[in-house]
């Protein structure tokens, strides 16, 4: 499999997956845009991490050097690790002004997801 390179069109999509799943969260409006925002991430994430290990594959395959392996994996941690922090640090950031210091979140029935 040919590598496809680094493609900024694809970042772009992805920042706006998650923005229209941020605008879905806090203006808690029911368009599907939320839906629509995550389904697309998990496709281009999922592609993405696909073609990369695919590649890899094929650098084992053909004998490659061990220098060539090892950074084709620190690139994908690198990528990873990248997605993670993203996520990680505002959603830490959110919730801690959220939620008071050992305070509870109510949430009712309805915003849970119960049904009787």
């Amino acid at each position: 499999m040919k590598s496809i390179g680094y493609k900024p069109q694809l970042d772009g999509l992805r920042c706006m997956a998650v923005l229209a799943v941020l605008f879905h969260h806090f203006w808690q409006m029911d368009t599907g845009v939320g839906l629509i925002g995550v389904r697309l991430f998990f496709v281009l994430s999922g592609f993405l991490i696909t073609t990369m290990l695919l590649s890899a594959k094929e650098l084992i395959e053909s004998d490659a050097s061990w220098h060539l392996y090892e950074k084709h994996w620190n690139a994908l941690k690198g990528r990873l690790s990248d997605s993670f922090s993203s996520a990680v640090t505002p959603t830490s950031a959110a919730d801690s002004v959220a939620i008071p210091p050992g305070g509870e979140m109510k949430l009712s029935d309805e915003q849970v997801g119960v049904t009787t």
